[in-house]
């Protein structure tokens, strides 16, 4: 994982940045953790299909540490097959992921557009799959993360928004929808009194009016509860609880998310992300990794 500059100590109750970067930081989904599993279609394809081989060599890869690479190999493979869905949700996994780990904005923001692209396709090509739904959700909120002004964040968050209703409506125990909304909700909640009021014009009464510290510790809940082994979902419940000045119990989900054990290599650079998170509680300095 790239880290970025340290800063001051880690405040639990930090508010996001007014105006775009605001906006966009509600959006911030990262998403992130789920791009490492496929919330119920991680097993490659029907042996026989053409693209079989394809899903199996850039699971390898990824599996490996390298992950543009397998990003290639299935891109190179949509180009003619554009309809295999599981060469898509396994692209998109890799953009968000990207988005997340590249070396600069102008790298992290290209990542996010290829996220969102190919979200865009996997929706086109199952509109009604929960797994469609909810990765195209995760690849918006990244797109949003790296817009600048104040519009254009709004309206990816309230897509991002209604991909979630649209998904958590018929799967309501979704981990990852319930992930991606979670983290809405606590971004939403963290907004200053002026910001809020402006949000409703941009982003709707209903995600502005659903964006409270109660509603974002419930999906966040619901995201550990259904997918237990994922460790990114641990670190954004226990900001959660930070937040509202729980810290006890934000301390004990952090632990929990470090006794994990990895599924893919970049768990570990979550789990140092924990690890920074509870020395930032006990008064140790943090680092802002987001």
């Amino acid at each position: 994982m790239t880290q970025q500059p340290l800063l001051p100590p880690w405040n639990p109750r930090r508010r996001a940045r007014t105006g775009g970067a605001l906006l966009a930081c509600a959006l911030a989904l990262a998403l992130l953790p789920a791009l490492l599993q496929g919330q119920g279609v991680w097993d490659a394809a029907t042996p026989g299909d053409p693209g079989s081989a394809v899903v199996e060599r850039a699971d390898g890869l990824l599996h490996a540490g390298a992950s543009e690479e397998a990003f290639a190999v299935l891109a190179a493979h949509l180009g003619s097959a554009p309809d295999d869905f599981e060469a898509r949700w396994r692209a998109v996994r890799l953009a968000v992921s990207l988005s997340v780990t590249g070396a600069s904005h102008r790298v992290r923001r290209g990542w996010a557009l290829e996220a969102d692209a190919h979200g865009q396709e996997l929706v086109r090509v199952r509109p009604d799959d929960p797994e469609a739904l909810a990765w195209a959700a995760a690849a918006r909120g990244r797109h949003a993360l790296h817009e600048e002004g104040l519009k254009t964040p709004a309206r990816l968050a309230k897509e991002t928004w209604a991909l979630t209703e649209a998904l958590l409506y018929r799967h309501p125990d979704h981990p990852l929808g319930n992930h991606v909304r979670g983290k809405l909700c606590q971004q939403v909640a963290g907004l200053p009194a002026a910001a809020r009021f402006f949000g409703r014009l941009f982003l709707g009464s209903a995600l502005v009016g659903q964006g409270t510290w109660e509603r974002a510790e419930e999906h966040h809940l619901l995201a550990v509860t259904g997918d237990p082994g994922m460790v990114f979902f641990y670190l954004d419940l226990a900001e959660t609880l930070a937040a509202q000045g729980k810290t006890e119990a934000a301390a004990a989900v952090y632990r929990r998310g470090l006794a994990m054990p990895d599924r893919f290599p970049v768990d570990q650079g979550f789990k140092r992300m924990m690890s920074e998170r509870v020395g930032a509680l006990e008064g140790s300095p943090g680092v802002d990794l987001r």
